[in-house]
């Protein structure tokens, strides 16, 4: 699937400067502090400028990859590679320990965000390490 987004000139400017306050935005040199209000109006004038014709934007084309499919073999080969058992591989994901069993056993599929992160522990079996505390 592909897909192009048009970046307004603020939103640009936004994106380049993440990592802000809740309630201002970044000063740039020689700028006054706007408001989330400022920036949101700012916006909206240049999105109906744009459409317009009036400004130009910059446009930015993104193609995401399909999700894969798993059968009940590469979801426990998936398991078997982080090291974690059922119970922790599943709270690691964020479903039951019955959703894993049902998984491995081949008696229900992952859908939607599982899938994607079926993938990506996948490829870094590592990556649930990060959601995992001792005690």
């Amino acid at each position: 699937m592909t897909r192009e987004f048009v970046m307004m000139p603020e939103f640009d400017r936004q994106w380049k400067n993440m990592g802000l306050g809740d309630n201002e935005l970044r000063q740039l040199p020689g700028e006054h502090k706007m408001s989330v209000y400022e920036s949101i109006m700012q916006g909206l004038t240049e999105a109906v400028d744009y459409q317009q014709g009036k400004i130009r934007a910059r446009k930015i084309r993104l193609t995401i990859k399909p999700v894969d499919t798993f059968n009940n073999d590469d979801i426990k080969q998936i398991r078997q590679k982080t090291g974690l058992s059922q119970l922790l591989f599943a709270g690691s994901l964020g479903v039951s320990p019955k959703t894993v069993e049902a998984w491995e056993n081949g008696r229900n599929k992952p859908e939607g965000a599982s899938r994607r992160l079926l993938e990506i522990v996948r490829d870094d079996p590592g990556f649930l390490k990060r959601f995992q505390a001792e005690v």
